[in-house]
């Protein structure tokens, strides 16, 4: 049985020989779901001050991927593994089950040097057991939500799940340590018999306000209460004073009568039954800007940031996944209504990608207010912060023009994302301020070139076990040393696994009807190869004003093969309302469903011509199948199984069908497995 090595001594005495070298304090920032064309520097009518300032004063990394969503790719800046050799195929793999705990993530490898380590947003990694929740993986602190989407107010999710768990749930964790708290929601009434909540759950029942439940409106300062109703919470609280501070999304006290209240985000229209105010005074009005998750976010970051810089003299390591800009869309009035002046060139007509155009300027607001306190607090000189999507932009409402596709899909719109390193400090840039590095690079690459920024070496990296990080060897690189030179021929990776051919993505159970890809791909050198359906194949160019093409522009851009009109469909919460037309049951309109498609992402960075069927090109083709076999053949099983391919561990396995069944009809997103999840070592 493969063990994780004790990283903390090899790292002390890996590092132990440079003790007077400081240490750089490092940023992981990933915006979720931006589209490739939605930032100011490559879309003048797109409102991004801050990034573009970032970008032009820092270095553009022109050639990075990521997988076609969001879990995946996740796991490989986490990891510096392929999704594929830890168990993930899809999101849903992150849902049930998460990263195994015995590959020693990014932030415990960074601790263990001396790293102070803080995550704040969209997790996505794991959270059926503690041991797969983010303070249990390397974070000292984390504050966001586990799951792959909610409300960017109210932090729920509707779930639907039959009659056991269907509701509302708030998805939203406080935690430091081995305290896991959790804002308290609303949900659907258990059925009989249920079981009481685990610790740190919440019955949907109004009133039960059990142990440890005050604990995270007042940011850890109320510990083991042993009240058992809302009266007694609050009264508890009181005696405590906690409620001269507020909770983490107001920044002001809310105490005006001496009476204690328990906010709920929600805003329950029942006072008392899920917090005590007793009628003293009024939950906010909702939505509040002060309850809009980047915000939020932010402030937390802030907040880390000016503590980190008054008690602390070591470096500090802070992964900042946003929830923006992933649906629902939703933005604050202010920034929605820059897009709406129709006298300005950033005018929308369509009201969904106006929203989504106003999150992508109310995250960048984010990063500004992030990176200002950076400067003020003089962390700003010392620190390096690395920027990227998690993968392409959802067609139709964001836009990823030129390249084709989107969200989902194997086209390079879907996996060639943003992404840019930044420092002010010109000695700290590894290259030179202001010009693109073009090199290939992927996610898997963040993990050991943080490490080399860290001045972290690991003993064998490149071995069978990346340094003792985990069970298979490291799938990314050092890129420090290839960033820095500038030169794209210096980078150490000359391939890229998108997606193998594997069973758990059997083309029989493709969901092509909503644009998902269920095929393979593979890029080596300046070529990629796609097997089977890549997924939504539309390639969506912004109409010169961003506007409802007329019902005659909307003849003239068809016969140009150019749908604008479908364009500006509602975008929802991922997918997108159109596709390619694509009938997926008969390969009919299905790019390279009955024949492998080869492309040069190099000269043809827009995959419009397809060189398969050219017999100049008939060596390299067979070659890239060939290697996509070979790679293919080492993935791991898929997460939650623990025998070949289908063998299902049916105490572990959760279906997405009624998925929720495994959150428990408590009202919150919660561990519900209260054991280690090792499944392969």
């Amino acid at each position: 049985m493969w063990t994780a090595w004790s990283l903390a001594a090899v790292v002390a005495s890996a590092i132990g020989s440079n003790p007077t070298t400081e240490k750089p304090n490092l940023i992981l920032l990933v915006i979720d779901d931006l589209g490739h064309n939605d930032v100011g520097w490559g879309n003048n009518r797109t409102i991004t001050p801050h990034l573009d300032s970032m970008v032009h004063s820092g270095i553009e990394l022109t050639s990075f991927y990521v997988f076609k969503y969001c879990a995946p790719t996740r796991g490989a800046f986490m990891s510096g593994r392929y999704p594929f050799h830890f168990g993930f195929y899809n999101n849903q793999d992150a849902n049930d089950y998460g990263i195994p705990t015995n590959f020693t993530l990014l932030p415990a490898t960074l601790r263990a040097a001396g790293y102070k380590t803080a995550m704040i947003g969209k997790w996505h990694l794991g959270f059926r057991s503690k041991e797969l929740t983010p303070t249990y993986r390397g974070f000292d602190t984390y504050l966001g939500y586990y799951h792959m989407g909610e409300d960017y107010y109210t932090h729920t999710q509707d779930v639907k799940g039959g009659s056991f768990c269907t509701g509302t749930y708030t998805d939203f964790s406080n935690s430091s340590g081995d305290v896991i708290s959790t804002l308290w929601g609303h949900g659907g009434t258990p059925p009989p018999n249920t079981p009481a909540p685990p610790p740190g759950g919440l019955s949907c029942s109004p009133g039960a306000i059990v142990r440890n439940q005050c604990a995270h409106a007042f940011q850890g300062e109320i510990r083991n209460l042993s009240t058992a109703n809302a009266e007694g919470c609050c009264a508890a609280c009181q005696a405590t004073q906690a409620c001269k501070s507020w909770n983490w999304n107001h920044p002001k006290p809310k105490e005006t009568t001496g009476v204690c209240y328990l906010k709920n985000i929600l805003g329950s229209p029942n006072p008392g039954s899920l917090g005590c105010d007793y009628g003293t005074m009024k939950p906010p009005s909702s939505p509040d800007e002060m309850d809009y998750s980047a915000l939020i976010f932010s402030r937390e970051a802030q907040r880390i940031i000016e503590k980190h810089a008054a008690t602390e003299t070591g470096p500090l390591f802070m992964y900042l996944p946003f929830q923006s800009v992933h649906g629902p869309y939703e933005a604050p009035d202010r920034f929605v209504a820059l897009y709406n002046d129709t006298s300005s060139p950033q005018y929308i007509q369509d009201p969904s990608r106006r929203t989504h155009q106003g999150m992508v300027t109310a995250v960048d607001e984010a990063v500004g207010n992030i990176t200002s306190t950076l400067t003020t607090t003089g962390l700003a000189s010392n620190t390096i912060l690395w920027m990227s999507s998690d993968n392409g932009g959802p067609l139709p409402t964001a836009n990823n023009f030129p390249l084709r596709g989107g969200k989902f899909t194997l086209w390079e719109g879907g996996t060639k994302v943003r992404s840019f390193i930044w420092s002010p400090n010109p000695s700290l840039l590894p290259g030179s301020p202001g010009v693109p590095y073009e090199g290939l690079l992927h996610a898997t690459d963040v993990y050991q070139t943080f490490l080399t920024w860290a001045g972290i070496t690991l003993p064998d990296p490149s071995g069978p076990t990346g340094g003792g990080t985990g069970p298979v060897p490291f799938d990314g690189f050092d890129q420090s040393a290839a960033i820095k030179s500038g030169s794209p021929a210096a980078s150490l990776r000359t391939e890229i696994l998108h997606t193998p051919l594997v069973p758990v993505l059997n083309p029989s159970v493709c969901p092509g009807s909503w644009g998902q890809s269920c095929g393979a791909a593979l890029r080596v050198g300046d070529f990629k190869v796609l097997v089977g359906y890549p997924g939504d194949s539309r390639a969506l160019p912004l109409p010169a004003t961003e506007h409802k093409a007329t019902a005659l522009e909307a003849a003239d851009n068809l016969a140009k093969g150019i749908d604008f009109v479908t364009r500006h469909r509602l975008g929802g919460d991922g997918g997108g309302g159109g596709s390619d037309g694509c009938i997926y049951s008969n390969g009919t309109k299905c790019p390279c469903y009955f024949s492998p498609c080869l492309f040069n992402v190099v000269t043809d960075p827009t995959e419009s011509h397809d060189l398969a069927a050219d017999p100049a090109y008939h060596d390299k083709l067979q070659a890239l199948l060939l290697r996509l076999q070979q790679i293919s053949a080492t993935h791991m099983p898929q997460a939650g199984l623990v025998g070949p391919l289908g063998d299902n561990d049916t105490k572990l396995q959760c279906a997405y069908v009624g998925a929720n069944k495994c959150f428990q009809p408590y009202g919150q997103f919660i561990p519900w497995i209260n054991r280690s999840m090792d499944r392969r070592g």
